[in-house]
């Protein structure tokens, strides 16, 4: 068998295009979406170990498990405010969107409603902007 042959066929080129080498890759992608299944869990729940009494999770009190990536800052609507963090497990590599909102205000306590938590991914997006230059004739 040479170099670029099959490890499953034998073939030259195949590059597990055969139907064992498809349900090997077949077999290889359940076994890693059953681990991400049970590492959203290990991190979601101790994302709910951090909840408070009211359900609220302190960004700024995570346990060392957690990594701020980006602490949210906090937007007036009416007479509630809301932020969203983005935090990583570091045990599991997961990202989490911590959404909360509190009422009240300065002068007084704040009351901290139930955190939403979320599983995110990070996305990059590229942006292509025009802009006009004036032509030197």
């Amino acid at each position: 068998m040479g170099h670029y042959d099959c490890k499953h066929c034998g073939e030259y080129g195949c590059f597990g295009s055969c139907p064992e080498g498809q349900a090997k890759e077949e077999r290889l992608l359940k076994k890693r979406k059953e681990e991400d299944k049970i590492n959203a869990k290990i991190a979601l729940d101790a994302l709910k170990e951090q909840q408070d009494a009211n359900g609220d999770i302190c960004v700024e009190d995570l346990s060392d498990d957690f990594e701020l990536i980006e602490e949210g800052k906090w937007k007036q609507v009416g007479k509630y405010q809301f932020s969203e963090s983005i935090v990583k497990h570091k045990k599991t590599g997961t990202f989490w969107s911590i959404e909360r909102e509190r009422s009240g205000d300065w002068y007084s306590d704040w009351y901290y409603g139930e955190a939403t938590v979320t599983r995110v991914t990070p996305v990059v997006r590229t942006v292509q902007v025009t802009t006009w230059e004036a032509l030197n004739e």
